[in-house]
């Protein structure tokens, strides 16, 4: 019926798209290094991207997520905080 806050906190997850297959896989490469806990999934209906591919991080954790982009010059076209998970 109702959730508790813990509850709303794990149904958002961040979604990160990519131009190409090679930017997904990098940062596929670093996340255990950056503590990320994601993956790489197909990417979800309601957006675009040129590869097909998004990486998928549980929790809402955008902040760890931008600083491994910015710290590994991983290229990404687009990165948005979502609520629900549908892949």
């Amino acid at each position: 019926l109702f959730k508790r806050q813990d509850d709303l906190a794990q149904d958002t997850y961040v979604v990160v798209t990519f131009s190409t297959t090679t930017d997904a896989m990098h940062l596929e490469a670093v996340a255990a290094e950056c503590g990320l806990q994601g993956r790489l999934a197909p990417i979800p209906r309601h957006l675009s991207a040129s590869c097909g591919l998004a990486w998928m991080e549980p929790n809402g954790n955008d902040a760890t997520v931008r600083k491994c982009l910015l710290n590994h010059d991983v290229i990404f076209e687009r990165l948005e905080v979502m609520a629900g998970h549908s892949t």
